[in-house]
């Protein structure tokens, strides 16, 4: 095997590529997949691809001449042999964002980043101030915003896609930690927090018992506020 064989553990980190798939297989990528490996980043006979299912299953490929095939226009039939397989148990971290409901961008730039931080779990809920998102129905679905942190962890080399998903506002009350300036700093390591939208919640939308910290600096906007959370967090199960 090649170095990334011999490196066990780094497989993911030392291959020439990296992508999610529905499993850890040749067999679960897609054309869309093939086609950016073959024809868009042009991989080589006897590089290694390592595809991951995001929740720590991976597999280790090698490219086959047949990659050469698939650039003059024939079928490319074959183009990776899979050469090992591996499992990882948890995510390294145990943490829950939640984030409410913002423009699809800024929304998408956050879940890429929290990604990359490795939060285990992202949770979208719709605050009042959400409905005044232009469009956001529409553009932001379960399954786009899981594409998004499925393309993320591809590209960070993570082997772990966080859970993606919906609820309403008053079912995470009970678990989170509601960010909201003026509030005492983060001091204990949180199962969850809590992003307001734009603007912050509307009056009476939080209870007034609910758990409440701060972050640092000034007023954020709530993607940088949802990375900065991450980090802050992550600097407590780190301690």
């Amino acid at each position: 095997m090649g170095d990334a064989a011999a490196a066990g553990a780094a497989w993911h980190l030392s291959s020439k590529a990296h992508v999610i798939a529905p499993s850890a297989s040749v067999g679960a990528l897609s054309e869309a997949q093939l086609h950016h490996l073959f024809t868009v980043r042009r991989l080589a006979p006897g590089e290694e691809v390592t595809i991951g299912d995001g929740h720590g299953g991976l597999a280790l490929a090698r490219v086959t001449g047949a990659a050469l095939k698939r650039r003059r226009g024939a079928s490319g039939d074959g183009l990776l042999e899979e050469i090992g397989h591996r499992q990882e148990d948890s995510p390294p971290f145990n943490l829950e964002m939640v984030l409410s409901v913002i423009d699809f961008e800024p929304l998408s730039l956050a879940v890429r980043m929290l990604t990359e931080l490795g939060v285990s779990r992202i949770t979208l809920v719709w605050a009042r101030r959400s409905h005044s998102v232009a469009g956001a129905e529409r553009k932001v679905t379960p399954e786009r915003m899981a594409r998004v942190a499925a393309e993320a962890a591809g590209q960070c080399r993570s082997l772990f896609v966080p859970e993606l998903g919906f609820q309403p506002l008053e079912q995470v009350l009970d678990r989170v930690v509601v960010c909201e300036p003026g509030a005492p700093p983060l001091r204990a390591r949180p199962a969850a927090l809590l992003i307001g939208p734009e603007g912050g919640f509307a009056a009476g939308e939080i209870p007034g018992d609910a758990k409440r910290a701060s972050l640092p600096g000034k007023v954020l906007r709530a993607e940088t506020a949802a990375v900065v959370g991450t980090a802050a967090a992550l600097a407590l199960f780190a301690t």
